[in-house]
């Protein structure tokens, strides 16, 4: 009887080195895979870290990030963006597409900002992008006969308008500019100045009249608004009442 207690306390002892072992064997494992994991953390740390510094040394001697004497935020614009995602949230409404919306806000708090240098520089990403709604630089800029190199951004537009004037640059712009110009020429234009304006104003003040919705759709006002130039200047239609039809 001892001697079956004493075979069983012996196979007992074997069975609990065994799990021990097991057990150490298990914790060792464990050990080197949390080894492994930090190793492989702090190599990726490493990698974005050479990826951060070689990327803003590029970009640190490109046109991105050169003194420019355009006016942007002084404090951080991090605050002009919440502003405008609250906007979007306060007036969103069914059926209005939130990009629209929330560029209609940035921007609305943008020019409010910069109301009286009427032009300011905007990072959208890591581009640059300025917008000016200042008659004087508006003509500074249409004027010119150096500034026509499109951005990328143009290139959205080929597969719909093709490489017309509107999308061209350099040299082959130049030439269909050439063609257009008799036909656009000053003089002639200057006559078309004062229906112009007339159509302006009335577009102008149905904006006024819906200045206090939420948002404004301006491509059918806009539409009317071309459809009443056109008509005026080359059918010399007018209208007895200078308001759109419904």
């Amino acid at each position: 009887m001892c001697y079956f207690h004493s075979v069983t306390d012996i196979s007992i002892l074997c069975y609990l080195r065994k799990f021990a072992s097991k057990m150490e064997i298990d914790m060792f494992r464990t050990e080197c895979m949390m080894m492994l994991r930090n190793i492989i953390i702090i190599f990726i740390l490493l990698i974005t870290c050479k990826v951060v510094k070689y990327t803003f040394d590029y970009f640190r001697n490109h046109v991105y990030f050169k003194p420019c004497s355009i006016k942007t935020f002084n404090s951080n614009p991090l605050i002009i963006y919440l502003s405008a995602f609250l906007s979007m949230y306060k007036n969103s409404r069914p059926g209005c597409s939130l990009l629209c919306l929330y560029l209609q806000c940035l921007l609305g708090d943008c020019c409010e900002l910069f109301r009286k240098e009427r032009i300011l520089k905007l990072y959208v990403g890591l581009t640059p992008v300025i917008f000016f709604y200042k008659p004087e630089t508006v003509e500074v800029v249409l004027s010119s006969s150096s500034l026509i190199d499109k951005s990328m951004h143009y290139s959205f537009l080929d597969s719909w308008l093709g490489k017309g004037l509107f999308t061209s640059a350099g040299e082959k712009w130049r030439k269909r500019r050439k063609l257009l110009t008799p036909t656009f020429h000053f003089s002639i234009l200057q006559e078309f100045i004062p229906v112009v304006q007339e159509q302006s104003n009335v577009f102008v003040s149905k904006l006024q009249e819906l200045s206090q919705e939420p948002w404004i759709d301006i491509v059918p006002l806009a539409l009317l608004c071309t459809l009443d130039i056109i008509c005026h200047l080359t059918l010399h239609l007018t209208k007895l009442v200078p308001s759109y039809v419904s």
